[in-house]
């Protein structure tokens, strides 16, 4: 596997007093985000003076991990001393990065300017423009950042760019310009991401209408699941209670985890006399479904279903009909994220990141 290669062939390098320098930058050029990248980048730092690529490779990889502090002296004796074979704008780039992310704004500001001169394409220029533009929001001068977003857009117009600066636009309270630029852009899951913003800003304002017009706009599968919780949600505020629900019911298996604990607290806001009618609806569904269908309709109820007693009950039925032999076994994960995830009730999450948590024994009670 390329990981054990990797892992291999800086073993390799770390052995070999004659070709190991150049195994370990061969390393890092490949790739800086994994462990192997980070070891050689460790191990060729001790050596003594480094070449400018190695340098290059090194900051590189330090910047890659997050290590900024120990970065930014290489970048900057690679900015004071161009050579060929390391691309100076990204050096100044990279440099100013490590002065972003330590909130040092007037620093990022100074690098990100110099890499934008020293740019010779105009596509590279509107980057550094959008990430100057994202320095100015940060620091609060909102009139600098539409500025420096405005010139991206100009030199090197994109779908990500127009809606960057719509974004802009909206927290400078000008909807007609962010809803003008959206217009204008192309990729239809560019033009839905721009109707969330739309909607988003419409309910800052109080706006029920215009965001649940916004909303209804929205199309494809990235969006769908906050476009039809939050449209339920203004329809149940707005009296059209059954629309919203049954908005949510057609959705339910489709939605993520944060998106189906928003739909159960919308479903859970609705009067005692709703949400008896709504759960006869649900049983009737289940009763009248078979196999697979029959699986699905428990799987609609449970997902919106916001009452314990409830939840434990169709936990109960599906256990006893789907699960022969089944052990009520709960996960134990160790100390860490997986823990922390589970507790705070993103199971999914949990899951992908550590399913060691889960029993191993049989498959009723490992699924």
């Amino acid at each position: 596997s390329r990981s054990l290669r990797r892992r291999l062939e800086l073993a390799l390098a770390s052995a070999d007093p004659e070709n190991g320098r150049q195994r370990m930058e061969r390393l890092m050029a490949s790739s800086t985000r994994d462990l192997p990248a980070l070891a050689a980048a460790e191990l060729l730092a001790e050596a003594k003076s480094l070449t400018p690529l190695e340098k290059w490779r090194v900051a590189s990889t330090w910047y890659r991990h997050a290590l900024y502090k120990r970065a930014a002296p290489l970048f900057e004796d690679l900015a004071a001393s161009p050579s060929a074979g390391v691309p100076n704008d990204e050096v100044h780039f990279l440099r100013g990065r490590c002065a972003f992310r330590r909130g040092q704004w007037g620093l990022a500001e100074e690098w990100y300017r110099s890499a934008a001169k020293l740019a010779n394409r105009a596509d590279r220029r509107a980057d550094f423009e959008i990430h100057l533009a994202r320095v100015f929001e940060l620091r609060g001068d909102l009139e600098s950042a539409v500025a420096a977003a405005i010139r991206a857009v100009r030199l090197k117009t994109t779908d990500p760019r127009r809606l960057f600066l719509a974004r802009l636009r909206l927290r400078q309270d000008e909807p007609e310009l962010a809803a003008k630029g959206i217009s204008l852009v192309r990729s239809r899951a560019s033009r839905s991401r721009g109707e969330m913003i739309l909607a988003a800003h419409d309910l800052r304002r109080g706006d029920g209408e215009g965001a649940r017009a916004h909303l209804a706009r929205v199309r494809g599968r990235e969006w769908s699941g906050a476009s039809t919780v939050l449209a339920a949600s203004l329809a149940v505020g707005g009296g059209r209670v059954e629309d919203g629900l049954a908005a949510l019911d057609r959705a339910a298996l489709s939605l993520d985890e944060f998106w189906t604990r928003q739909g159960r607290q919308v479903v859970a806001s609705a009067s005692a006399e709703v949400l008896a009618a709504w759960r006869q609806e649900r049983r009737l569904e289940v009763t009248e479904s078979e196999g697979r269908g029959r699986w699905r309709a428990y799987g609609r109820w449970a997902s919106l279903e916001n009452d314990p007693s409830v939840r434990l009950q169709l936990r109960r039925e599906i256990e006893s009909e789907f699960f022969s032999g089944w052990q009520d076994v709960s996960p134990e994960f160790p100390s860490g994220l997986a823990a922390d995830l589970w507790a705070l009730g993103l199971h999914r999450e949990a899951a992908r990141w550590d399913p060691s948590g889960f029993p191993h024994g049989e498959a009723a009670t490992s699924a």
